[in-house]
């Protein structure tokens, strides 16, 4: 098995609690400063970068939400950082085509800014980006376009961090000495630099490229030095790592008695961690050294020779199991070799072949995904090269034509000077007056639509604190305390206050987020299930995709729909009746389905309900249409209602604008 180690990249990382913490509290600056200006943007920008290590998905949003602020400011180098985030979150989810598009972008703002340090920040990232993608020589060119603009503006640290990226190419050419050397430059740069967490990585890359070259002690006192560092800072993933190479370290020089406590303490902290992609090539390396080490030694350690081959096979396939769950084909191929050849080994030819066809499918659908990774690529950057082009070529264009412009107003400028002065006072006159009945008409536009809207809310307020509702839930609770079930009555005049307190405070907001509005909504089923002796069941599920706490949509909008739901289609349903709410989000709007298995729409309009007519129904309809076509004038969007009959039951479906809170 080829001896594979552990390297640090620099894109200038903070250790994983740090960043976290750095997030916490610029969501908290976020939500302090609510105005769209450039402190926001630099707030979003900042915290999209603290994220894209731990959470790329968040990260990505505040990303996109920074890009759409940005692009209110055109020439602002602010917007260069903004796709540069979006560009290291989309590294981390090792979408390397949409990297690469939005470190581009970053770019060409950043030379219109004129912001060197921001071009070359970029030219690093681009260059990590090649190197994950195996692309040696690619990486290097980018490497050295950043080390020549930060050597420019004496920018050390930033230099010292793309040194060492450059050394770690050198590793993977298996040019060590190179390797060496660029690490030496990079220690150098940083030479009164107080970073703790740089010269861990740097020893500990020492370590590996020290190890390579067969130099055994030289590597393991890089990697002591790396370790305790590691510990002192609390840097887990980094003190695993290192613990792992030490491991190799033995295992691959025959001293097993000294490899396994290592590779055993690195186990423990990558479940802990939760890196499978690192525990399932670990667990290749113990089945190795269970092969290999000699039965005294496994025998010293608990292990008996009649275990030697269940713990190597159970290593294999443990391995193979958490790189499937990693989604890492190169570790599922390594380990379906493995397992081919201890079944050959073992005699069990049949096995060993079955296996060994798996190994060779999973080895063409590696090929497959890389050869379709560089057709994206190849296809991503023609666009965005065609598109760059393009702009160029309009740019061009129009400064031509303007040119033109400004030379031909010079010409008749001096002609027609003495009657524009004469025409001035007229046209000003006449402009007042047209200004004036335009801002009254306009004024006028504006009062009937405050006023629509203000109708439209106290309406929808009406609705949800109707007299029907109050009346029954107070004579349930009456009911409750004529049987003596104080317990249920308290319980449930502490809902009925808390949804009645949410209704209101909510009443005073445009807009919620959707994970109050839930609340409201549970809330409100829970009182109705209640006076209907649980009739009905409810389950309301909003996909992983939809950040709740950041969601926003109009308060209530769902509740007429489950109250129909209820009282227009369980109530008079023989048997148990369901309520299915489903959030989620397509094509930059938010959907809100709401299903039932109640009689349906055709039998509830023949009959009157037990608690209203069809009248209040069609009401309810009326007044959140009327709230959909507002929020459409306001949004300029395209939300909407669809409703669905089903064989049993009703399907309604809400389209609402996502909206972001920051």
């Amino acid at each position: 098995m080829t001896k594979i180690l552990f390297s640090i990249c620099c894109l200038y990382m903070l250790t994983a609690s740090a960043q976290q913490k750095k997030a916490d509290s610029l969501l908290l600056l976020i939500q302090q400063h609510p105005a769209n200006d450039t402190t926001r943007l630099r707030l979003l920008c900042e915290l999209s970068y603290e994220l894209y290590a731990s959470d790329p998905v968040k990260g990505l949003l505040y990303a996109d939400s920074a890009i759409r602020l940005g692009n209110q400011f055109p020439a602002i180098a602010m917007k260069g950082q903004a796709y540069r985030s979006r560009g290291m979150n989309y590294w981390t989810r090792s979408d390397f085509g949409l990297a690469l598009r939005s470190y581009d972008t970053a770019v060409i703002i950043f030379q219109q800014t004129k912001d060197t340090i921001g071009i070359a920040s970029a030219y690093n990232n681009i260059g990590v980006t090649f190197k994950s993608m195996g692309d040696a020589p690619k990486a290097l060119e980018y490497y050295f376009q950043a080390l020549r603009l930060f050597d420019q503006f004496k920018s050390n640290k930033k230099a010292a961090d793309v040194l060492m990226n450059i050394a770690l190419v050198y590793n993977s050419l298996s040019e060590y000495e190179k390797a060496l050397d660029y690490f030496n430059k990079s220690a150098q740069s940083a030479n009164g630099f107080n970073n703790d967490l740089f010269h861990a990585n740097l020893w500990s890359n020492m370590g590996s490229t020290y190890d390579y070259m067969d130099s055994t002690e030289q590597a393991l006192e890089y990697y002591n030095k790396a370790g305790n560092l590691y510990q002192q800072l609390g840097n887990t993933a980094g003190y695993a790592n290192n613990l792992f190479n030490i491991g190799i370290v033995y295992l691959y020089t025959d001293q097993y008695q000294e490899a396994l406590p290592y590779l055993q303490k690195a186990a423990s902290l990558y479940l802990q961690t939760g890196n499978k992609n690192n525990y399932s090539l670990l667990c290749y390396e113990l089945a190795n050294l269970y092969t290999n080490a000699d039965q005294s030694l496994l025998t010293a350690n608990g292990i008996a020779a009649s275990k030697r081959k269940e713990l190597v096979l159970e290593n294999i396939n443990k391995g193979i199991e958490y790189a499937k769950a990693a989604g890492s084909l190169d570790r599922k191929a390594s380990g379906l070799q493995m397992l081919s050849n201890y079944y050959e080994d073992s005699k069990q030819f049949s096995k060993a072949l079955a296996i060994y066809k798996s190994y060779q499918d999973t080895k063409d659908s590696i090929y497959q995904q890389t050869k379709k990774q560089a057709i994206n690529k190849q296809e991503l950057l023609y666009e965005f090269d065609k598109k760059e082009a393009l702009t160029k070529a309009e740019h061009d264009k129009k400064q031509a034509l303007a040119q033109a412009e400004i030379k031909q107003q010079q010409t008749i400028r001096n002609a027609v000077i003495a009657g524009t002065a004469i025409l001035l006072l007229s046209a000003g006159l006449l402009f007042f007056s047209y200004k004036k009945r335009r801002d009254a008409l306009e004024q006028q536009k504006e009062a009937e639509f405050n006023a629509q809207v203000s109708d439209t809310e106290m309406k929808a307020l009406r609705s949800q604190m109707n007299p029907h509702f109050i009346f029954n839930s107070l004579n349930s609770v009456n009911d409750y305390i004529d049987k003596n079930d104080t317990g249920t009555a308290s319980g449930y005049i502490t809902k009925f206050a808390k949804l009645m307190r949410m209704i209101l405070e909510n009443s005073e907001q445009k807009e919620v987020t959707l994970e109050d509005d839930l609340k409201a909504l549970e809330l409100y089923m829970q009182l109705e299930a209640l006076r209907l002796k649980n009739k009905f069941t409810y389950e309301i599920k909003v996909d992983e995709n939809i950040d709740c706490e950041n969601t926003l949509v109009p308060p209530l909008i769902l509740q007429p729909f489950v109250e129909n739901s209820i009282w227009h289609g369980i109530a008079k349903k023989d048997g148990p009746g369901k309520i299915n709410i489903h959030i989620r989000k397509e094509e930059g709007m938010i959907t809100c389905t709401v299903e039932d298995n109640g009689i349906g729409r055709a039998k509830s309009s023949a009959a009157k309900s037990a608690y209203g007519s069809e009248e209040r129904r069609s009401l309810g309809m009326k007044i959140t249409n009327a709230r959909i076509d507002i929020l459409n004038k306001i949004k300029k969007s395209k939300a909407g209602i669809e409703l669905t009959d089903l064989a049993e039951g009703l399907k309604v479906e809400v389209r609402l604008p996502l909206e972001l809170a920051f």
